[in-house]
């Protein structure tokens, strides 16, 4: 199903109170309120990928306190806010320029009122909702773009409570969140624009959720996205309008994505953008989400990414990927969601290591304990019973406590439950597991590659078990699937984004002893390594991926592109978000020059190129916990 996640933000700017509009065009607008001041700032941006370039500085509007403001796709503005001590309200209509300055009119008071929240459609049509300032009466006011300012038309009570919020799309459809009069219980109103009647056709007041300072978008799909705040935490929901009976139809339950308070969001057909107050500081933060669904989303781009082989693909890729357990686990945990929830995510490279424990087999992390088999197993079962038309890529590793016998029981029980889908070939001579499209690999529904370390491959041949490698492996000629996975060993975000962008930018897509053969996958390895508290040390390498993924050369010197993008906590790095729009970027790429498309292995490099091959130094395993 169709939703938004909106995982960790980047810092932005300072201020308080922060409201954030997008169009279809990914243009930007911010309003919020000095740190200490009366003084109201604006600021513009555009989207990028998974982040957004803003402009250099904030500039100050007006003065005043609770600004809220409305984009549309002719980049049209509308901004209101309260006076600085009084309770007036003001309204102000402004454009965007092309190079992402705003034009504004004056300003003109409209009514009196507290808390004013306003929406704007591609039609002029503008709805501002409001809180009395003498009681806990809630106003709407409908009005449409003048030549100077809104002309404001209509208005009427519509229901009781405090900080009231609204959006609205190009059907006049209009959605309201608000809290109560005192207690921390959250609602929400679904409306129609009627304007034969000259009123807001709202239905009942629905329960929403418990906290505080609600924030609403509505898109022309009738996708729906609230946020809010509760004991320092965020919390977002997503659903569908349900026109007929004025209610929404939600996907799944809130999910927690983020520390602060005062959320604002807002979307566009296709993207979703958040802005929050940071929890302790008057610091601002800003993170993107685009809205599809994320589990077929390899089915729903089969037409752009079909033809694409394994090494022109870029997967989103989870590490110690069961490791979700809570209890004793806790100490290896890395991944919040289990493995269904992850395929649902749209993971497709997954890195689970067996060990042989008593009479079962687990999954593990060094010595902490996972989950069982065959819960995995299941996991993966239960997803691929959809048929999706998914690749998913397994690296099973660091067997521990197997001899061969335990070796067939773990073949025997992945067979039981996943074999239907297992890759098994043959491969035709001179073929290499990179050299198959993905439609190839789909044309019957999922398919998962099973690539086993060490030589339980080598030694126990068997259709549908493949034999990973590393690209310097002294052997790496004899795998199926070759990977570049060299982490960085540290507990510095710094020191990880640099080793791992050189690694890409040194990244040849040869094998380290066999130039003349491919490295099938470059693996960034964008995670910290400490002893345990992994979540700790994922937040950093999660706030950034998006950002920094824009600033990578790619494809690098060497025509090769990241292909699995490899992060803890992954629904908080938003890595699947990231890798659907990297593979975008490539297919624009591609289609913008044919001649460029993304080089065959032969072509990758030059005869010299081929030689070149960085410094692997030692290939450490993994910190344990």
């Amino acid at each position: 199903m169709r939703s938004v996640f909106f995982g960790l933000g980047l810092q932005y700017d300072a201020g308080d109170g922060p409201c954030i509009a997008i169009n279809n065009s990914g243009r930007i607008v911010e309003v919020h309120k000095n740190e200490l001041g009366l003084t109201i700032y604006y600021r513009t941006g555009q989207v990028n990928q998974m982040t957004v370039d803003w402009s250099p500085s904030a500039n100050e509007l007006t003065g005043g306190v609770d600004p809220s403001v409305a984009l549309n796709n002719s980049n049209q503005v509308v901004e209101v806010h309260k006076n600085e001590a009084g309770i007036t309200l003001y309204s102000s209509t402004g454009t965007v320029n092309s190079d992402g300055t705003i034009l504004w009119n004056d300003t003109d008071d409209y009514t009196s009122g507290i808390t004013p929240s306003v929406a704007l459609n591609d039609s002029g049509q503008v709805v501002e909702v409001h809180r009395s300032e003498k009681t806990t009466r809630l106003y709407y006011r409908y009005g449409t773009l003048g030549s100077s300012n809104v002309d404001w038309e209509w208005d009427d009570n519509y229901d009781n409570g405090q900080t009231p919020k609204v959006a609205i799309n190009n059907s006049g459809d209009v959605i309201e969140v608000h809290r109560s009069e005192v207690y921390e219980d959250l609602f929400y109103h679904v409306g129609k624009i009627n304007v034969d009647d000259e009123k807001i056709d709202f239905g009942a007041s629905e329960p929403l959720a418990s906290g505080t300072n609600p924030t609403c978008a509505l898109n022309d799909n009738g996708d729906v996205i609230v946020a809010w705040a509760k004991d320092g935490l965020l919390w977002q929901r997503f659903g569908k309008i349900n026109t007929s009976l004025k209610t929404i139809e939600w996907n799944g339950d809130a999910k927690e994505y983020e520390s602060g308070v005062t959320p604002s969001v807002a979307t566009s057909n296709s993207m979703s953008i958040e802005a929050h107050e940071g929890a302790i500081l008057k610091t601002l933060w800003a993170s993107t989400s685009i809205i599809t669904d994320r589990a077929i989303w390899m089915t729903e781009r089969r037409a752009e990414l079909g033809s694409r082989t394994i090494p022109q693909l870029v997967l989103p890729a989870s590490h110690d990927s069961a490791m979700y357990l809570d209890g004793l686990a806790i100490l290896g945990k890395t991944q919040y969601m289990s493995i269904f929830d992850q395929l649902e995510y749209g993971i497709r490279y997954f890195d689970l290591r067996p060990e042989k424990s008593g009479d079962k087999i687990i999954i593990h992390h060094g010595p902490i304990a996972g989950p069982d088999l065959s819960v995995v197993l299941e996991d993966i079962r239960k997803y691929c019973l959809f048929g999706h038309k998914e690749l998913i890529i397994i690296d099973w590793g660091e067997f521990t406590n197997f001899n061969a016998t335990d070796y067939q029981a773990f073949v025997d029980q992945v067979n039981a439950s996943i074999g239907t889908w297992q890759f098994k070939g043959p491969l035709q001579p001179g073929q290499r597991l990179g050299n198959i499209s993905l439609a190839t690999y789909t044309q019957n529904g999922p398919c998962i590659i099973s690539a086993i370390a060490d030589n339980w491959a080598v030694n126990n041949p068997q259709a549908g078990y493949w034999i990973y490698r590393k690209c310097d492996d002294a052997d790496s000629n004899i795998g199926d699937l070759v990977v570049y996975d060299y982490y960085s060993e540290t507990t510095s975000y710094d020191e990880m984004r640099d080793d791992q962008l050189w690694k890409f930018d040194h990244y040849t897509g040869k094998q380290k002893d066999f130039p003349t053969l491919p490295c099938d996958i470059f693996l960034l390895s964008w995670t910290c390594t400490p002893i345990t508290g992994v979540w700790f040390e994922s937040v950093d390498p999660n706030r950034n991926l998006g950002n920094e993924i824009t600033k990578a050369a790619i494809p690098n010197s060497y025509g090769q592109i990241m292909n699995a993008l490899y992060v803890d906590y992954c629904e908080y790095a938003r890595v699947t978000d990231v890798s659907i729009i990297q593979n975008d970027v490539q297919s624009a790429r591609v289609a913008a020059s044919p001649k460029m498309s993304i080089k065959k292995e032969s072509e990758s490099a030059s005869t010299n190129d081929a030689v070149v091959i960085p410094d692997f130094g030692a290939s450490p395993k993994r910190p344990t916990v």
